[in-house]
């Protein structure tokens, strides 16, 4: 993809995210955002979004030792470099607890039926899915892609 190209899928992505976040989800829940690393979609346009519709936005932070993912209402411009050229908040920042998380949105190449995805990561994803309630998990499950034409679709 080039440069144009990918920015017009990340749009095209973006758009398609927040329409199922203004659909599924009212003033006060909680979304998770990353903030993107490298060819990864930017949320920037979600996270604005979120926040004039009312939403509280969280973002994760690795727990090295543990290779857990903590979650904290923070603004972009609270978030710090990290390990692995991440952006994560500080350890001080409010935390959420992740059952209070009503939809997440992850960076991921390809997803499977049950949320399993390909992408960056080393599994810590995966692991806080396996440990979040059936409602958030299953309820709104939020994944969007692009293919090659950069028409958005949300699975």
């Amino acid at each position: 993809m080039t440069a144009g190209e990918r920015a017009a899928a990340g749009a095209a992505i973006c758009d398609a995210a927040n329409a199922l976040l203004a659909a599924r989800l009212s003033p006060g829940a909680v979304v998770s955002l990353y903030s993107a690393k490298g060819s990864e979609v930017d949320t920037t346009r979600i996270d604005a979004f979120a926040r004039g519709m009312g939403l509280v936005v969280a973002y994760p932070r690795v727990i090295a030792k543990q290779r857990l993912l903590a979650f904290h209402a923070v603004t972009l411009d609270e978030l710090a470099p990290a390990r692995f050229g991440l952006r994560e908040p500080n350890a001080d920042a409010p935390g959420i607890a992740v059952t209070d998380i009503a939809a997440f949105l992850v960076p991921g190449l390809a997803f499977d039926r049950s949320g399993g995805r390909i992408g960056w990561g080393r599994a810590l994803r995966c692991n806080v899915r396996g440990g979040v309630a059936e409602r958030v998990a299953r309820g709104a499950g939020l994944r969007a892609s692009a293919d090659r034409s950069g028409d958005a679709r949300a699975a």
